[in-house]
């Protein structure tokens, strides 16, 4: 994952659980890394007044608590 990727997915997290309830508009220089991200699922896109709009979706945010739990820094463990 880039540090584009994971940047834009804790932008659209952190929107999810600040109870945003729209989709979010984001910044052109993530539009590469959300469309990769599409490819996997983890976003969801749709256009509105020409223009588009991000939303995580569920499979994304299934995909971070995974990852939350398969960690294996050593500092990951306390």
């Amino acid at each position: 994952m880039t540090e584009d990727e994971r940047q834009l997915t804790f932008d659209l997290f952190v929107a999810y659980f600040a109870g945003f309830t729209g989709d979010v508009a984001i910044e052109p220089e993530y539009l590469c890394a959300a469309h990769d991200l599409t490819e996997r699922s983890w976003p969801s896109r749709r256009i509105e007044n020409g223009e588009p709009l991000w939303q995580i979706t569920d499979e994304g945010l299934a995909a971070l608590h995974l990852n939350a739990l398969t960690r294996s820094e050593p500092t990951d463990l306390n």
